[in-house]
């Protein structure tokens, strides 16, 4: 994805699907956020600190690394309890929990 662009799943899944690098500007959705490379890393393109998924649950699985030790991958969700698991070779996420999700704009 580009640097701006989103998906808005409302409150529907949003899930995704790659065999290579997986680019992520924002996944927006009150449902659950599934992204899955067997491939490659899934990255965040930007380095503004904005949200990178906002929903109820996320799942992310990676044969190469999730995030950068330059650029975590932000996280905000609702769910009450832990998040599903976080698979990769190396992780950098920065989850935080959110009230509510906010709109895509």
């Amino acid at each position: 994805m580009a640097d701006g662009s989103f998906v808005d799943g409302a409150a529907g899944p949003i899930t995704a699907t790659a065999s290579g690098e997986v680019v992520i500007s924002l996944l927006h959705t009150t449902g659950d956020v599934v992204v899955y490379t067997d491939a490659g890393s899934i990255t965040d393109a930007d380095t503004t600190g904005a949200n990178d998924i906002e929903a109820n649950n996320v799942t992310l699985t990676a044969s190469g690394s999730i995030g950068s030790a330059l650029n975590d991958l932000e996280l905000a969700y609702t769910f009450p309890g832990d998040l599903n698991p976080i698979h990769a070779g190396g992780a950098s996420t920065s989850p935080r929990r959110a009230a509510a999700c906010g709109s895509a704009a």
